[in-house]
């Protein structure tokens, strides 16, 4: 481990994860020093690296700790039925909400979707479970071998989503539901449905554990 387990509770550790988001959010690249760390956490060096094993492996180390996070917040508050396409749209429109509350993670995943391992998990976890089940359980209308490319739809479609709610062409509400819904129908449920669906009400994400 790069950041080393915290302990339950451990803001020294939240507050360098959230340093370190930050900056690679600001500065669109996978690389910091420990130097640049500490400034931005407003931790000495020394508690820095009390903390921090290896900051090489950091970029990818958060990314995998971002996915795990949120895929546990979404099982926390979930709309409470085991139908894929209900799930599916949930899960796009909270990872919308999310980008617009809270910005450095938006940019963070909008900027390095595509590139780092870790957070290509995002797709295999969370939503792309959901259209998983739906394919297997035939409530999309996908063949298997399509699979990988609605994958590829997703992705693109939510990373794009929060990429104009960031830049202030859109609004997450009606951005992640417009998403949400286009998806499903790209899926193959039925328009009235697909929209209704995109359409339940949002509980916020329950906070962090």
């Amino acid at each position: 481990m790069s950041v080393q387990p915290p302990s339950r509770g451990d803001a020294t550790v939240r507050r360098i994860r959230h340093a370190a988001l930050k900056l690679f959010a600001e500065r669109g690249r996978p690389e910091l020093t420990v130097s640049d760390l500490a400034v931005a956490a407003g931790l000495a060096r020394g508690t820095i690296y009390s903390h921090l094993e290896d900051a090489r492996v950091l970029f990818e180390e958060l990314g995998e700790h971002l996915v795990d996070e949120m895929s546990r917040r979404l099982a926390r508050a979930g709309p409470g039925t085991d139908d894929p396409a209900a799930l599916l749209a949930y899960g796009i429109r909270q990872y919308v909400r999310r980008g617009h509350d809270e910005p450095e993670w938006g940019r963070f995943v909008t900027r390095f979707a595509y590139t780092s391992r870790s957070l290509q998990r995002l797709w295999v976890t969370g939503p792309g479970d959901h259209l998983k089940a739906g394919i297997r359980r035939r409530r999309f209308s996908i063949r298997s071998d399509q699979s990988g490319a609605a994958m590829a739809m997703l992705a693109g479609a939510v990373i794009a989503t929060i990429a104009a709610v960031l830049d202030g062409e859109l609004g997450w509400r009606s951005a992640g539901s417009l998403t949400a819904e286009m998806l499903l129908v790209a899926f193959g449920v039925d328009r009235a449905e697909a929209r209704s669906l995109a359409a339940l009400d949002l509980p916020p994400l329950p906070p962090p554990l």
